[in-house]
């Protein structure tokens, strides 16, 4: 096999693939303790720019024009509320039609051959790719996860202390897209020509 393996990886050791199939969305082991201090991260980032609005306002004096503070409270809100909706959505699953394990599994391969990455761990169940990162700059990691003929893939950008990060959300579902079309392309190479997807 061309696409390398390499053993080191901050995040794959706690993966739970029975449960990630049925719930649809990537679970990891993990400590209580890193669950709450997950929970704390997300309500900082999420409250961080409403708190920022008020405080904006009343430093300017603005409680008073109410279509000041309008302007002001509606895109902090609204951004507070793609960032929610991020966090609740970012170990969502992409399912991709694939054909077999063992044929989704070559996919798999080929895509890391074409992109030059890197497989951390690559089974019949489940396949890893991780980017590592500095101390303080994002890693990501790409989860395969073969359920029957079709291939679950999810991105997630990890911050410090391992936090995944909500500000990547758009990034990552980009490269999910990016995957989806690669896999497709391989799949539909291998088919005779009268029975190739569209």
């Amino acid at each position: 096999m061309a696409c390398i393996i390499n053993q080191r990886n901050l995040h794959y050791n706690q993966l739970n693939i029975k449960k990630s199939k049925q719930q649809k969305k990537v679970i990891r082991k993990s400590w209580l303790l890193d669950k709450i201090t997950d929970y704390l991260i997300y309500l900082t980032i999420i409250a961080f720019p409403i708190c920022f609005g008020i405080a904006f306002l009343k430093e300017f004096n603005f409680e008073e024009n109410y279509l000041k503070a309008l302007i002001v409270i509606l895109p902090a809100s609204s951004y507070s509320g793609l960032l929610l909706y991020a966090i609740l959505n970012i170990d969502n699953f992409k399912r991709i039609n694939g054909t077999s394990k063992e044929e989704n599994r070559k996919y798999v391969e080929l895509l890391c051959e074409n992109f030059n990455w890197k497989l951390q761990r690559h089974s019949k169940e489940r396949s890893i790719i991780s980017f590592s990162a500095d101390l303080f700059s994002w890693s990501r990691e790409i989860v395969f996860i073969y359920d029957k003929t079709d291939i679950l893939v999810n991105v997630t950008s990890f911050g410090l202390f391992k936090t995944k990060s909500p500000f990547h959300w758009f990034a990552d579902r980009k490269t999910e897209k990016k995957i989806e079309k690669e896999i497709f392309d391989s799949i539909n190479n291998d088919m005779p020509t009268s029975v190739k997807r569209k």
